[in-house]
């Protein structure tokens, strides 16, 4: 963190709007109405005769009186007795309100829930790891789905469906108040997963400072695995024509909490050029470069939607709530 401090006080630039403008205090994507219309029932889950009662952004006081009122299995989740195609479920409860609901699948029906949601939304972007495999569904302006599976469909290893809805996903925020300076970035981000110990994580991230009138972007890099890659750069490739690089210091630590892995986190400013040429890009390929190996990866329509947040933040000079 103090690092990225440095890098954004080395380049502040001054703005007189964005000075005028610190006392808004609103988040897009976390704003609350307590108009109950305003909160999100999942339309498609009624193809699949699932009653939804508790919408995405209620407060979670509603959910657990909600609770209190059904029949819980061993893991909390809430008992359906001879639905046709899920066995359980639950609401997920993060910072006071609803963020998304969890499916528990029936094994028979994992395959129908997969082909259904692929002919409304096409096909998911997959990451397969061990036993399990991954399908991440990405409807614009509305939702993120991760589809969870056990590589045989019929094995009584459970699948499950979270959805969460893009208008109360969770952002990261993180600020010092001692210099003013801070970050907003979504906690969901797709990962590159190489196998079941190494794995690479890129965000867009909106960059503010409040003593010094800057705004501003930039990338964070978190690579994890067995072996150090020792990164060195990050190469975009845009509509395979122009590469765009940036050369990285990671900070590089050994953690053993359950196992030994090597981690190499890295924060580079960026300029607003650059995000306008992601986002109008058609095709965006990223390699993460290291000494020792490389990493490479797409950029998928969640990161564009991440980035184009952070721009929503830059072009409307907002300072989150701390």
């Amino acid at each position: 963190m103090k690092k990225l401090l440095l890098i954004i006080l080395a380049t502040t630039l001054g703005s007189n709007l964005f000075a005028q403008n610190f006392n808004k205090e609103k988040d897009h994507l976390t704003a609350l109405s307590k108009e109950k219309e305003n909160h999100v029932y999942v339309d498609f889950l009624n193809k699949l005769d699932f009653s939804q009662e508790i919408g995405i952004g209620e407060p979670a006081v509603n959910y657990i009186a909600y609770k209190e009122t059904k029949k819980l299995d061993k893991h909390g989740n809430i008992i359906l007795k001879k639905h046709p195609y899920f066995s359980s479920f639950r609401y997920n409860v993060s910072n006071g309100i609803v963020g998304s609901i969890t499916l528990n699948i029936n094994p028979k029906k994992v395959e129908y829930v997969n082909e259904l949601l692929t002919s409304l939304y096409g096909a998911a972007d997959q990451i397969s790891y061990g036993h399990l495999g991954q399908s991440i569904f990405f409807v614009p302006n509305k939702y993120y789905m991760r589809f969870k599976t056990h590589d045989n469909y019929n094995s009584s290893a459970n699948s499950f469906l979270t959805i969460y809805s893009l208008d109360f996903m969770e952002n990261y925020t993180k600020y010092d108040e001692f210099s003013k300076v801070g970050m907003v970035y979504y906690n969901f981000t797709p990962i590159k997963r190489v196998n079941d110990a190494t794995y690479n994580s890129l965000y867009f991230i909106y960059t503010f400072n409040k003593k010094e009138n800057y705004k501003g972007y930039a990338i964070k890099n978190e690579f994890v695995g067995s072996d150090w890659l020792f990164i060195d750069k990050i190469d975009f490739l845009i509509d395979d024509d122009e590469v765009i690089t940036f050369n990285v210091e990671p900070n590089r630590k050994v953690n053993k909490l359950f196992t030994v892995s090597c981690t190499e986190n890295s924060i580079n400013t960026v300029s607003s050029e650059f995000i306008d040429k992601i986002l109008n890009a058609k095709t965006v390929k990223v390699k993460i470069c290291g000494k020792s190996n490389f990493i490479k990866f797409d950029l998928t329509p969640l990161h564009k939607y991440q980035i184009a947040t952070a721009k929503y933040y830059y072009d409307n000079d907002i300072i989150p709530a701390n």
